[in-house]
């Protein structure tokens, strides 16, 4: 679904990654702000569990500078915020702007974000901003940045 505005928009998806035995499902809202995405991953359970914030580095620096903004499991950022804020720097750096992200999913999930499955060679990371950027290609494609 996609609802847009001169200033605003945005668009949901959901997506299935496959990793024997089992069938990951995930749902995605990206929200196009001024000069900016919030960006929600999240399971069955709809829930908002965390929010970490990236911003790239000014000028033709290739940094980002991210923290963790928002926990539900405790007042200060813990080792389940890593994935959320590793995703958010990497888009931010992709997509040349601020970045708010949400990875709302169980703690088994963010348990196996950087285990490599044994099919694919590659983390649970990687195949989840890959189906990401691939979902909302469109979506993002006046921001991406194709030699990154």
């Amino acid at each position: 679904m996609t609802i847009s505005s001169d200033c605003f928009s945005f668009e949901t998806h959901s997506i299935k990654i496959q990793r024997p035995p089992e069938t990951l499902s995930l749902n995605m809202l990206a929200m196009k702000l001024c000069n900016s995405y919030f960006i929600w991953i999240g399971d069955a359970q709809a829930k908002f569990t965390g929010l970490s914030l990236s911003i790239p580095g000014s000028g033709t620096s290739s940094t980002v500078n991210g923290a963790t903004v928002y926990h539900s499991n405790s007042t200060t950022p813990s080792s389940r915020s890593i994935p959320e804020l590793s995703l958010a720097n990497k888009l931010s750096k992709k997509l040349g702007c601020t970045v708010y992200l949400s990875l709302s999913v169980t703690c088994e999930f963010l348990d196996n974000w950087d285990v490599i499955d044994p099919v694919s060679r590659r983390p649970l990371s990687h195949e989840i901003q890959e189906a990401l950027l691939k979902s909302f290609d469109t979506f993002f494609s006046q921001s991406v940045d194709p030699s990154l």
